[in-house]
Formats: C-alpha cells, sequence, structure tokens
C-alpha cells in the first residue's frame, strides 16, 4: 500500500489530503480522500516505478454551503420614500392631464351644439 500525503494551501489555513493506492494478489485498489472543506475528492491512479512517476485524479464538487452576506444601508428608507413621493406625483399628473381633457372635450361638444 502507498499512501499521499498532500498539503494543500488554503486562504486562512492549510488541508491535507491522504489518498491510498494497494495492490494486493496483482490487483490495483484506489481508495480516494475527500476534503469537504474544499470540495476535493483526490485519489492516486497510477504509480509508474520506472520513472518514478504518479498520478492523481482530482474531482471538484459543489460545496454544500453558501456565504451570505447582509449590509445594511442607513438611507434606503430616504430612497424608498422619494419613490413613493414621486409615484404619487405622477399619478397626480396623470390625474389632472385627464380631467383637463375631458373639460376641453365636453366644451368642444357644447360649442358645436
Amino acid at each position: 500500500a502507498v499512501k499521499a500525503i498532500i498539503n494543500i494551501k488554503g486562504k486562512d489555513q492549510e488541508y491535507v489530503i491522504e489518498p491510498i493506492y494497494i495492490i494486493k494478489d496483482r490487483m490495483a485498489g484506489r481508495i480516494p480522500d475527500i476534503s469537504h472543506e474544499l470540495g476535493i475528492k483526490m485519489s492516486l491512479l497510477n504509480i509508474d516505478p520506472r520513472s518514478g512517476s504518479f498520478t492523481f485524479g482530482v474531482n471538484t464538487t459543489q460545496k454544500d454551503w453558501i456565504i451570505l452576506e447582509a449590509v445594511e444601508k442607513p438611507l434606503i428608507n430616504v430612497l424608498w420614500m422619494g419613490t413613493l413621493i414621486m409615484v404619487i406625483g405622477f399619478l397626480m399628473a396623470i390625474h389632472r392631464r385627464y380631467s383637463e381633457f375631458r373639460k376641453m372635450r365636453d366644451k368642444e361638444s357644447y360649442d358645436l351644439v
């Protein structure tokens, strides 16, 4: 059995992953190691004794958690108040224009008669 010790440097700390490669009765077995913090599954795929090289397999998965940051905006109420006042003013302008239009329309119909 061969055990690889792999150090992965993260943002805040160092992570250790230890995959295992087993040869028994001319059959090879791989035992991968999983780092849940990084979302990595690493396995030792092949060992070539002639060249002294190793082949690693890395599978990445999506983490099971989400980082959410809540930020408080102190003057957001002022923005919403301004938006509400503008909507009320817009509705008042529409009402005024429509009532002026009705008066002009009714005035023209009296002039024709």
